[in-house]
């Protein structure tokens, strides 16, 4: 995602800054984007998960298939105490392009989400955070 101000000076007065900013480049902020986790399918032990940006549903699948397979890369808990489900596995599905979680023994409401930022982007998935998905098993 791109803000353009026009000019520095604008960007400048946006912020409240009382002298013009002359060696600053806004191109040079960047942020978290947050993504949305959507159910494809579902069965007593597995959940397929898509991942897309939130603004402009940028498909994170085309971009990290493989990173996104990694099961350090996700979270699981029971939604009713944050108890840990256990995620034995992560295979990416192509047709439709979605990430199969398989967990260990899950029951109720699980609450489904990426690892934390600092987590992604050791595994060179920069820049993202999600909101929990609600799975009801």
């Amino acid at each position: 995602m791109t803000i353009n101000f026009g000019d520095r000076g604008l960007f400048a007065d946006l912020l409240d800054v009382s002298e013009r900013i002359d060696d600053f480049d806004p191109a040079d902020l960047s942020g978290i984007i947050d993504v949305k986790l959507s159910m494809a399918a579902k069965t007593s032990t597995t959940v397929d998960v898509k991942v897309k940006t939130g603004c402009d549903e940028t498909d994170l699948f085309d971009i990290y298939t493989s990173e996104l397979s990694d099961s350090s890369l996700w979270r699981a808990v029971k939604k009713d105490d944050g108890t840990t489900v256990t995620i034995t596995g992560v295979v990416a599905q192509s047709a439709t392009k979605s990430f199969r979680l398989s967990l260990t023994s899950p029951a109720g409401d699980v609450l489904v989400s990426l690892a934390d930022i600092a987590t992604l982007s050791a595994a060179g998935v920069e820049g993202y955070e999600s909101t929990p998905l609600t799975v009801t098993f």
